[in-house]
């Protein structure tokens, strides 16, 4: 059964969240092509033209939602992970309220640790991968390669490839 948040806490992103609930919902009665646009809609309402964020994280709440009912392998998982990672920016004049905020959502742990680790190992290559565009054909479903090359011709603008 899905998991939800107790009514008191405010969604951070109601639409990704609802994207979201849709995916698990096309997730758990084997709907692909339902999953699959879905999953798409997610990263490209997010990154938005070529690979610039369009929309600021936290998803707290879609992605505490992704983690707890969809498949540990789940393509938005590394998604979501690597938008926070990646995009997440809390000033340090904030930092204990986003903490507080942050405890209160009960974010998964094991989203809290990948987060940990990811972030900690991109750190140690400098800040230079932040300002490189994420390749939104990386976490799409596609139905084949033939779609798969298709997107990737499609994210790069560049029919040649």
């Amino acid at each position: 059964m899905a998991k939800a948040l107790p009514p008191t806490l405010p969604d951070d992103d109601e639409w990704i969240t609802a994207l979201t609930k849709s995916l698990v919902f096309g997730d758990r009665f084997l709907v692909p092509a339902f999953s699959q646009t879905v999953n798409n809609l997610i990263v490209d309402n997010v990154l938005g033209n070529a690979g610039h964020l369009a929309m600021s994280p936290p998803f707290f709440t879609a992605t505490k939602y992704a983690f707890e009912n969809l498949p540990v392998n789940h393509t938005i998982h590394e998604f979501f992970l690597e938008v926070h990672c990646r995009y997440w920016e809390v000033e340090s004049c904030s930092e204990e309220r986003t903490v507080y905020e942050t405890r209160q959502m009960q974010v998964p742990s094991t989203l809290l640790v990948e987060m940990m680790v990811r972030f900690a190992c991109k750190a140690t290559e400098g800040t230079a991968w932040r300002n490189v565009p994420l390749d939104g054909c990386l976490y799409h479903m596609h139905a084949d390669d033939e779609e798969r090359k298709q997107c990737e011709i499609d994210q790069r603008g560049d029919p040649s490839i």
